[in-house]
């Protein structure tokens, strides 16, 4: 999985270095739906990707991580 929607939140896999740099950024957090952050994983709202463009660059992010994986 790369992307996908959990609650009002765009959820994004990426590697640490990345999610690290991402955090940085205002209405991005770790993705934390258990009580414990998945390592690589953001939750971006809505405010974040305000424009068709800026939530592609969301999903391309997670996408182009994924293609980085080993096949299962």
């Amino acid at each position: 999985m790369c992307f996908g929607i959990w609650q009002e939140y765009l959820i994004v896999r990426t590697d640490t270095a990345t999610a690290q740099t991402q955090l940085q950024k205002e209405h991005v957090r770790p993705f934390d739906a258990t009580g414990k952050p998945m390592k690589g994983w953001l939750m971006v709202a809505r405010e974040a990707w305000p424009k068709d463009e800026t939530m592609n660059m969301w999903l391309e992010m997670g996408r182009d991580f994924v293609w980085t994986l080993p096949e299962k």
